[in-house]
């Protein structure tokens, strides 16, 4: 798509849109959704609340299909109903019917450009003193670290805080499928997959191995990029950060496991223990209650115990 098409498709988009708009300009929103045309929500505040309207059925339809457009994808395709794309600053997620349900869907939510470091991150109340410096100093030592939370808990946040505290000579390189990372770092190299699958995350993380990183961040993992990203931990790269989603520190070590196993290696799962238990050094669970962010654990990790089978975690920073 040329430059003309596609600024002429997004200002349509904003015209099909323009009933969520005034909100999605919103300091403090940070997603809508929309479940139908008549049932529109917002994540606003840390509450997520209806607002009144409707968005027409054809042209909640027609918005889907031209991010369908804009993203390249093929909605009659392989893809079956389904887009995930950026645009206009936002993330937006869609899916058609019946792909996903009787009613159309779509989500949009806000990229944050504002920029906390750890000390501001105190001042909220995301984090404690003791849990601040706690990282403040493994970020210094080299650590490999590992954030985990569920949607929306603060991990992008917190990673972002966390790369404000890298040495600004170090050159460091990020890998998403989302460009969510932003941080104040003279040489940062960004790399991001591509809808058409031509570049994954688990080909960008064996590319940043060979670009002369000092740290290597990859945004989400989610798939078997947690071997290639494994075996970066193992050869001589420190520094590494990651995102999960988990449902605790614990948690977030099995996950990788499962991730690992998933890329078909043919590795044990015993080596794939080891190599997450050497891997990582720190890992992190970010939770939301009530709309508040909190770092819930701050965990030192020194390995994997065959017997009696489990990750050797230390809270180190106490719950929050």
């Amino acid at each position: 798509m040329d430059i003309q098409t596609r600024d002429q498709a997004l200002s349509m988009l904003r015209h099909l849109l323009e009933p969520l708009w005034a909100y999605l300009e919103l300091d403090d929103v940070q997603e809508v959704m929309v479940n139908g045309p008549e049932s529109l929500w917002v994540e606003q505040a840390g509450g997520i609340y209806r607002i009144p309207g409707v968005l027409e059925p054809v042209a909640l339809r027609s918005a889907i299909l031209l991010l369908a457009r804009l993203a390249e994808r093929d909605l009659v395709g392989p893809e079956g109903g389904l887009v995930e794309t950026q645009v206009l600053g936002l993330r937006a997620t869609a899916a058609l019917s019946p792909a996903a349900g009787p009613l159309d869907l779509l989500c949009l939510r806000r990229h944050r450009q504002q920029r906390m470091d750890l000390a501001t991150l105190v001042d909220v109340g995301m984090l404690s003193f003791r849990q601040a410096a706690g990282l403040r100093g493994a970020i210094a030592c080299g650590q490999n670290i590992l954030l985990a939370g569920g949607t929306s808990s603060g991990k992008t946040t917190l990673l972002n805080a966390l790369l404000g505290e890298v040495d600004p000579a170090e050159r460091v390189i990020s890998i998403e499928d989302s460009p969510e990372i932003n941080p104040e770092i003279p040489h940062w190299v960004p790399l991001q997959s591509r809808p058409d699958g031509a570049g994954s995350l688990g080909a960008l993380v064996r590319l940043a191995l060979r670009l002369r990183p000092d740290r290597i961040v990859v945004g989400e993992v989610r798939g078997g990029e947690a071997a290639d990203l494994l075996q970066a931990t193992q050869t001589g790269h420190a520094g590494v950060l990651a995102t999960v989603h988990a449902g605790s520190a614990r948690e977030a070590l099995h996950r990788l496991e499962v991730l690992a196993l998933g890329a078909r290696l043919g590795w044990p799962l015993e080596a794939i223990r080891e190599q997450v238990g050497a891997g990582f050094q720190r890992v992190c669970f970010l939770v939301k209650v009530k709309g508040r962010r909190l770092l819930r654990e701050s965990c030192e990790l020194s390995g994997w115990e065959p017997v009696p089978g489990r990750y050797r975690l230390h809270d180190t920073g106490g719950q929050h």
